[in-house]
């Protein structure tokens, strides 16, 4: 009777009451690849992350895959940060990133912005518009969208609370 939700890399269907949902994140991040590979000046592009999992990696790989589809001298500075929320190392490990020459930070974690402010650089949000936190420097921002994925688990459990209507989670992620 309990319906249960999971999200993120290395999930797999475990039964018709676990529903797991997972946003391509690749896709709005290998456009914003593009945009970098076009306008970099250096071609040095950088990103700083948290951990190297999978669902870390797949924007992170994606941006760097926009960028050589349009410029195939780009090379990335990449960083992991070992923590999921320490803006003060993202921000030391953009300053390194930009003093190796990357004028683009893909920023997967926060702290990256202030960097690139001081350092006349530009950088690329993660998971909602990130555009007010820094005008001068967030071009754009890889937009996750969870709320149809929402909307289809709370049909789910409504149906199964009004109607009886059995959990059938499907076997992929929903989207």
């Amino acid at each position: 009777d309990i319906l249960w939700v999971v999200t993120g890399g290395g999930n797999s269907y475990v039964g018709d009451n676990v529903y797991w949902i997972d946003i391509y994140a690749h896709e709005p991040a290998y456009l914003l690849g593009i945009i970098a590979g076009m306008m970099t000046e250096t071609d040095v592009i950088g990103a700083v992350a948290a951990y190297p999992y999978p669902n870390v990696n797949m924007p992170v790989n994606a941006y760097r895959e926009g960028a050589l589809s349009v410029n195939p001298d780009v090379k990335l500075k990449m960083t992991y940060i070992e923590s999921w929320f320490d803006p003060q190392k993202a921000k030391e490990s953009s300053l390194a990133q930009i003093a190796s020459g990357a004028d683009f930070i893909y920023a997967e974690r926060y702290g990256p912005f202030e960097a690139c402010r001081e350092k006349g650089a530009y950088a690329f949000g993660h998971q909602v518009d990130q555009h007010d936190l820094a005008p001068d420097v967030v071009i754009s921002s890889n937009l996750q969208l969870f709320d149809p994925s929402f909307r289809f688990i709370i049909d789910e459990w409504w149906n199964h609370v009004t109607k009886g209507t059995p959990y059938v989670a499907p076997k992929t992620p929903i989207l």
